[in-house]
């Protein structure tokens, strides 16, 4: 059965990670029923600068740089071009691709986000972009994406990230079934593999001894039981959603780690050892300020990605 049409914001610069953020998508995403808008902000020679050049002793920088604009925008549409064809190599039709290139109204990361405002699914970029004119640099424009995006999903992609496995980060939360219901009704039906993973946490008093011998080890041993039985539950109902919208009972595995330090550490640790490309989480978790939150995620998740596509669904 269709689902109803998803519509896409991938914002590009011409960078390196905008091509390969183009080269995630095009395989990831279902071409039937999704819409692709290929979107950049271009940054102009300010009109300040303009009028400074009216100068006749400016006259020679006024033609330079005038033909510098023009060859960025001619090596802008080329990519532009570039990512569509990719798009339409991967099965897309020609009409669910379209290619927007505006003026800075605002500010890069602020037109990026107005724009998100008109019913997009979800938002993708790079973690990082050209570097020198309009890169997308976390801890600059991405950052500021993040932030400002409280009630939008995004997609980070960071390197070339693997498209066959989905790693779903689960505890228990509204969020993290957010996730798992953003998983369905996008991948339902599709040959994507899903692993529903829970992490563990020590228990963390200092310095209280938490050896095999310690009673702290007994107190942990019951938390960790206790918890693994609502897991259980949490994961019969994730997989539910899952095959309900067209899974297979192969394609779904589920996973708990017990003992580690960080659940985002974790989560970046199971992406590097395995072909798990695509790592989607909740906005927020059970306690609303855990590692899955939009603050955490970037912290512990983002900065130390590689070769990762981090879903943050709103």
């Amino acid at each position: 059965m269709l689902k109803e049409k998803r519509k896409f914001l991938l914002a590009l610069d011409g960078s390196d990670q905008s091509t390969a953020a183009v080269d995630y998508m095009a395989a990831m995403l279902p071409s039937r029923g999704t819409e692709i808008v290929l979107f950049n902000v271009l940054s102009q020679i300010p009109e300040a600068l303009w009028d400074l050049m009216k100068n006749p002793d400016y006259e020679d920088w006024a033609a330079k740089m005038g033909n510098m604009e023009k060859e960025n925008l001619r090596l802008l549409n080329t990519f532009m071009d570039q990512s569509r064809k990719k798009f339409m190599d991967a099965g897309f039709s020609e009409d669910a691709i379209d290619t927007r290139i505006q003026n800075r109204v605002v500010g890069l990361a602020r037109d990026i986000v107005a724009e998100t405002k008109k019913g997009y699914t979800a938002l993708a970029i790079g973690r990082t972009g050209t570097g020198k004119h309009t890169g997308l640099l976390l801890g600059s424009i991405a950052s500021k994406i993040l932030g400002a995006m409280a009630k939008e999903s995004i997609c980070l992609v960071v390197g070339k990230p693997d498209p066959r496995e989905i790693l779903v980060a689960m505890d228990g939360s509204p969020g993290a079934m957010k996730a798992v219901d953003f998983v369905a009704n996008l991948f339902g039906g599709t040959n994507k593999d899903v692993v529903l993973f829970h992490a563990m946490r020590h228990l963390s008093f200092p310095f209280m001894d938490t050896g095999d011998a310690s009673p702290m080890k007994e107190i942990e041993e019951m938390l960790w039981s206790e918890d693994q039985e609502v897991m259980e539950q949490v994961f019969e109902d994730a997989k539910a959603r899952l095959f309900k919208a067209g899974f297979q009972t192969a394609q779904v595995r589920t996973k708990i780690v017990k003992g580690v330090n960080s659940r985002a550490a974790s989560l970046i640790g199971k992406v590097k050892t395995n072909v798990y490309g695509t790592l989607v989480v909740g906005r927020t978790g059970v306690s609303q300020v855990d590692e899955f939150n939009i603050g955490r995620v970037s912290n512990k998740v983002v900065h130390h990605a590689e070769n990762m596509a981090v879903w943050i669904i709103a």
